[in-house]
């Protein structure tokens, strides 16, 4: 089976075994969330957000989701584009763990060591 909607190289997304939907890597750095291709390393796109700082990703089902400087942002997986901002009024500018019930525990659990070894990092300099 083959979706509609290709990728930029042309081969068709493919469900199954060996599922090339899951063909992509997502970053945050900076003031930036990009989307690179996982076999070439070729970025596919890229979004500055309004914030900037520690940025935190994680990908939850069509989501991108984002946070910097108190704020969260939902972007399109496909294209970087972004579909909602929240500003968390009131819960000021810490770090942020992002979890879903749609992620499985392991995600969780990974972002939350990587996120808790960034902050014993920055706190020891």
């Amino acid at each position: 089976m083959s979706l509609s909607r290709s990728p930029a190289d042309g081969s068709p997304f493919t469900l199954g075994k060996n599922n090339t939907m899951h063909s992509h890597i997502y970053l945050g750095t900076g003031s930036y969330v990009v989307c690179l291709d996982k076999r070439s390393g070729k970025e596919l796109w890229r979004t500055k957000l309004k914030k900037t700082g520690l940025l935190t990703i994680a990908v939850v089902d069509d989501l991108v989701v984002a946070h910097a400087r108190g704020s969260v942002y939902g972007l399109s997986k496909n294209d970087g584009v972004i579909l909602w901002e929240n500003g968390l009024p009131g819960l000021g500018y810490n770090y942020c763990i992002i979890a879903s019930d749609s992620m499985s525990n392991e995600a969780s659990v990974t972002q939350q060591n990587v996120t808790a070894s960034i902050v014993a990092e920055r706190m020891s300099d």
